[in-house]
């Protein structure tokens, strides 16, 4: 994901300037997109390209965005539940990538080979309005 070490710099100093929810929210519609694009593989390499384009786009918005919104949610005076918040949510990244890919194959084996990356980008677009919703 090339355009990652690019947008992740950029998406940091916008998170200071915009809200953080609506970034989040971004990353997940981008993700979504990206779904799409990997779905449409067949249709020439540009597809291809344009998934990996946007996927590294969304993950560096997502990754710093997200970092800022969770800093923003917790308690910055309690230490330890500032220090608890951080290891879940890595904790939860963790299980996602562990569990997600599992899911995703056999969704694939069972479906069709996109249904499991369509089923991801569903899922992104669904929970893009939960996130919107944090205030």
């Amino acid at each position: 994901k090339p355009t990652t070490p690019i947008t992740a710099p950029f998406s940091g100093w916008l998170s200071d300037r915009v809200s953080r929810p609506r970034l989040v929210a971004l990353s997940l519609v981008l993700m979504s997109g990206s779904s799409a694009f990997f779905a449409l593989r067949h249709l020439g390499i540009w597809a291809f390209y344009t998934c990996v384009a946007l996927l590294g786009v969304a993950l560096g918005v997502q990754k710093s965005s997200s970092q800022s919104l969770l800093a923003d949610l917790v308690d910055k005076h309690e230490l330890g539940e500032y220090s608890m918040a951080y290891a879940l949510s890595d904790v939860a990244d963790s299980v996602g990538l562990i569990i997600g890919p599992v899911v995703g194959l056999w969704l694939g084996q069972v479906f069709s080979h996109s249904v499991g990356v369509l089923a991801m980008g569903a899922l992104c677009l669904l929970l893009a309005p939960v996130v919107l919703s944090i205030k």
